[in-house]
């Protein structure tokens, strides 16, 4: 498979804004003529943490965004993604493999996640990005907006959460293995 995740990532215009909103801004936080908010409103430690799960977010909240025209806002630099490299490339094989709006064919799906060319290589980590950053943008509608202040964030988070159960844990949990098994 071609190698991915080597090379810096960028984020442009709204979704580089989002980000900046779930990470800690290092500038801001010391700022006391600021808010609490405005010092201490991240979820997130880090920008790479986001890119991990953001995908998968958006995969299951069925949203894919292109691209920002904006200008480049927020970036992943090479030593980030090497140090979470295993955890990214997981990320994109879980992706490959569930993602059948953009390939039917599960062989197909199997191949681009574990033996694609550069070319396959290519269109995996376009539908990557374009999941990652519609994940960031559920990820920031749900946690970020209507806060203003840190109890506020709190509270998105606990509404997520529960929403995210509702929607995704509990769902599953009424699933009987054994009968999946002897279908």
């Amino acid at each position: 498979m071609a190698d991915i995740f080597r090379s810096q990532v960028r984020f442009y215009g709204k979704h580089g804004q989002y980000l900046e909103a779930l990470t800690p801004g290092t500038e801001n936080a010391k700022n006391l003529d600021l808010p609490e908010i405005e010092r201490n409103k991240y979820l997130f430690d880090t920008v790479v943490d986001i890119y991990i799960i953001a995908p998968i977010v958006g995969y299951l909240f069925q949203r894919r965004a292109p691209r920002d025209g904006g200008d480049s806002n927020k970036n992943i630099m090479e030593g980030a993604l090497a140090s979470h490299h295993d955890k990214l490339v997981f990320s994109y094989e879980l992706l490959m493999i569930l993602d059948k709006q953009s390939e039917p064919d599960i062989n197909e799906r199997i191949r681009r996640a574990f033996r694609a060319n550069d070319e396959l290589t290519a269109q995996g980590m376009s539908v990557y990005n374009d999941y990652a950053r519609g994940g960031i943008e559920v990820l920031y509608e749900k946690l970020v907006t209507g806060a203003a202040t840190p109890e506020d964030l709190l509270r998105n988070l606990m509404d997520f959460t529960e929403e995210w159960n509702e929607k995704f844990i509990e769902e599953t949990s009424e699933l009987n293995l054994d009968e999946l098994l002897h279908r």
